[in-house]
């Protein structure tokens, strides 16, 4: 398998530095290097940092990386003082164009999760310090191909972690919050069997003790698969619209890390 000696990052991004989890996977070493949370007083910075440390290959972020097209199109009518895009047409239909991406429509049919709505559920807020995180990247790069929204090329790539999770045949519901804890430590003794990776205690502990770093962990996992081709990337049908809106990287069920095993 290629690209062992590299690190990849994972990123459970939320709209407040103490809620978004942050990994480091170096795969040279076969460890979790880094587990915890993004808690300093410049979150950006930091994140922004982690991203383009040397030896870092790809970031599995869980957030959405653009909004989808009717949405945008839609917004920047009404803003406009233009016509309302859904005028004349079914208002549910409609709707539903404003609140999926492609992205979100494909997940759902293969996976049978839902994403969250970017354009209408709360981790809309997300997104939007998401953007910043691709322009801060850009600029701290000087690349502008640093962020590729598909995911293939560039740094990022977008992530699910409960697709992923149900993908691999790891509980998927259950694992947040104070009461999570036992589903976390299932789902970390999973995790680092599959991927072959040593995990110190401290690490572990941050895992089980807030399900962010979990996903955070997860976001890392999916990473490599998207550097070893593990993903389901845009089809050729998809990629311009993917450009724009962001993709989602679901890994392949068999996807297991250098030395690890799959259940």
């Amino acid at each position: 398998m290629g690209n062992s000696g590299v690190r990849t990052v994972g990123i459970d991004l939320a709209a407040q530095p103490a809620n978004t989890g942050v990994c480091v996977i170096d795969w040279d070493q076969g460890a979790v290097v880094r587990a915890g949370v993004n808690s300093s007083s410049d979150g950006d910075s930091e994140l922004v940092e982690l991203m383009t440390a040397q030896g870092v290959g790809r970031v599995g972020i869980d957030t959405p990386l653009g909004w989808p097209d009717a949405f945008v199109e839609a917004i920047a009518a009404h803003h406009a003082e233009r016509i309302w895009p859904g005028v004349g047409l079914n208002p549910d239909e409609h709707r539903r164009t404003l609140r999926l991406r492609r992205t979100d429509i494909e997940v759902a049919s293969q996976t049978g999760r839902h994403p969250m709505s970017v354009s209408a559920d709360r981790i809309a807020v997300a997104a939007m310090r998401g953007a910043r995180l691709q322009a801060l990247l850009i600029e701290a790069t000087g690349d502008p191909d640093a962020v590729d929204r598909c995911g293939t090329t560039g740094l990022v790539a977008e992530t699910y972690p409960a697709a992923a999770l149900g993908a691999w045949g790891l509980p998927s519901n259950g694992y947040k919050g104070s009461g999570g804890r036992l589903v976390r430590d299932e789902i970390l003794d999973g995790l680092v069997r599959r991927a072959g990776l040593v995990v110190a205690d401290d690490a572990a502990t941050a895992m089980v003790a807030s399900d962010h770093v979990l996903d955070a962990f997860v976001c890392a996992l999916v990473a490599r698969a998207v550097l070893d081709g593990a993903t389901t990337p845009p089809s050729s049908d998809d990629w311009a619209v993917a450009r724009r809106e962001g993709w989602i990287h679901v890994p392949d069920p068999q996807w297991c890390g250098p030395g690890g095993r799959s259940a």
